[in-house]
């Protein structure tokens, strides 16, 4: 399992950086009008929707290559969540195969991508 690269700046918060919680529960109606529920799995997961609005072309490499590395959506890797006063360690993938990047300034990138809890 590959490691999050640590020369990387943590994802910005200007770019919309989200996520969400996947819960993981069925519901059946019934002709009565009442509505069963049961989980459909052990535990829920969570995605991210996160990116950075201003990264250098060195970064963009680093990131990129990372990217590649990871077979795009394919293998799994660690990744802190800062966005709390405490980092949360998820194992995740890539949930896309593709990253968004556009040029924002002269060697400055805004990237988008998102990822899902494994």
């Amino acid at each position: 399992m590959a490691t999050w690269p640590s020369t990387l700046p943590a994802v910005s918060f200007s770019v919309g950086y989200t996520g969400q919680k996947l819960y993981s529960t069925i519901r059946t109606p019934f002709e009565a009008g009442y509505v069963g529920t049961r989980s459909r799995f052990t535990r829920d997961r969570m995605t991210f929707q996160c990116g950075w609005a201003a990264l250098d072309e060195t970064d963009l490499g680093t990131f990129m290559t990372f990217v590649d590395t990871c077979g795009g959506g394919g293998d799994t890797f660690s990744w802190d969540d800062n966005k709390g006063a405490t980092a949360v360690s998820y194992t995740v993938r890539f949930r896309e195969d593709q990253v968004t990047w556009e040029q924002v300034d002269y060697g400055l990138y805004r990237v988008m991508f998102s990822l899902e809890e494994v």
